[in-house]
């Protein structure tokens, strides 16, 4: 395997780990699984997890502090890509006026920004994995929301459940054990979540559970992984977020980053507030960051 160079950098001072391919990641995630020292916590950082991370120093703390901080999404990238290219220009309006001309141009031009490195690809490719290798893997969380992005309640179906439905029926040899999105994300609910994830273990005669996938939004998802990993055990857990309602097919995934953020308007009206924390509002506050420097 051809290993590209792997540069952990920071942005707006959060660690993200540039350079990977999704087979080094994989490579990287099975050594994990032979470490036994202590679980392993993947993010999935995109830039609202960045910008949250300015306002939430235990936030931003988890992700410095995780085994693997990776690029999900576009804007992280491009972020890197500005940052690189204005490292030696010290004038603010020509690395204002670098970085537009970058942000038009990448509209019509594909720029080689690195990989993204999404949740959803992560996930398939652990599943098809585990279909190979027969690592097991429980799903953890999500729940069906209406055009607003509203929980709906009572949720007409289990959303994780549905998710290793369908995955089971792509991959029939997939190791999932089990999947619940029954108990809610915070600390009342740890005890009886964990009891029930360590009964589908018993079930299948598993000690140590190799992959735990949580969606249930970022920051709370990591901080639940930090609070019981140790518990379970769970090798390495992956925060997902709204994976789920992609891998069940519940949303139609975006096929391209250039309209993605109007796609998910479309779906979901509410979301623009979100997605407008990552565009402008994520390049104008990387960019202020960058004439500091």
């Amino acid at each position: 395997m051809c290993m590209k160079e792997i540069i952990a950098d920071t942005i707006l001072g959060v660690k993200v780990s540039f350079g990977f391919s999704m087979e080094s990641v994989l490579h990287r995630i099975e050594a994990m699984l032979r470490e036994p020292t202590k679980p392993h916590l993947i993010c999935t950082t995109n830039a609202e997890f960045i910008m949250d991370a300015q306002k939430d120093s235990h936030f931003k703390s988890i992700i410095n502090n995780a085994s693997l901080s990776l690029p999900d999404g576009v804007g992280v990238l491009f972020a890197q890509y500005y940052l690189n290219g204005t490292k030696n220009i010290h004038n603010p309006l020509l690395k204002f006026l670098w970085g537009t001309l970058f942000g038009f141009l990448s509209l019509f031009k594909n720029f080689a920004v690195g990989e993204k490195i999404s949740g959803v690809d992560l996930a398939t490719e652990i599943f098809k994995l585990s279909a190979k290798k027969n690592y097991s893997i429980f799903l953890l969380g999500g729940w069906p929301k209406d055009l607003w992005g509203v929980p709906i309640k009572p949720a007409p179906f289990d959303m994780a459940q549905l998710t290793a439905d369908t995955v089971k029926k792509l991959y029939p040899n997939v190791n999932i054990i089990g999947a619940t999105s029954s108990f809610n994300r915070g600390p009342a609910d740890d005890t009886v979540t964990v009891d029930y994830i360590k009964t589908c273990m018993k079930e299948h005669g598993i000690k140590e559970l190799d992959f735990l996938f949580i969606a249930y939004n970022h920051k709370y998802q990591e901080d639940w992984y930090l609070r019981n990993a140790a518990k379970i055990p769970a090798k390495v857990g992956v925060g997902l977020g709204g994976t789920f309602d992609y891998l069940s097919g519940y949303l139609i995934r975006p096929t391209s980053y250039k309209f993605e953020w109007l796609k998910k308007i479309i779906m979901r009206p509410t979301k623009i507030s979100r997605i407008l924390r990552a565009f402008p509002l994520f390049p104008l506050l990387v960019f202020i960051d960058s004439t500091r420097k």
